[in-house]
């Protein structure tokens, strides 16, 4: 079974314990580049991968949902953090239509449509 998948679009991600399982997207930030190389060492989860900022976190969380589903074939669906409300709305409307998004809670789940 895969790993649950976790996108954070925050450049201030924290990491959660529930997280430790998980393979981990986080945007580029001075602040996260510096926390990905602490877990990194300590092994603080499952994969940790920084991707490039675009400047919204809409977009970054649009643009990174191919690369992940490249590098994570078996799996499901990712959450993705770090959005606002509307942000979230934004998010789900203006993806591609290869994805289907759902807001649950403060995350958007996202899988591949059928």
């Amino acid at each position: 079974m895969a790993a649950p998948i976790i996108v954070s679009v925050d450049p201030n991600y924290s990491l959660t314990k529930a997280d430790s399982e998980c393979d981990v997207w986080i945007v580029s930030s001075a602040a996260n580049l510096i926390l990905a190389d602490e877990i990194r060492r300590v092994s603080g989860t499952k994969s940790m991968t920084v991707f490039d900022d675009l400047g919204s976190p809409v977009a970054n969380a649009i643009s990174t949902l191919p690369s992940v589903f490249e590098h994570h074939p078996d799996a499901v669906d990712a959450k993705v953090r770090g959005l606002t409300d509307d942000e979230r709305r934004q998010t789900i409307q203006n993806a591609a239509s290869e994805w289907l998004g759902s807001s649950l809670g403060e995350e958007v789940v996202f899988r591949r449509s059928a």
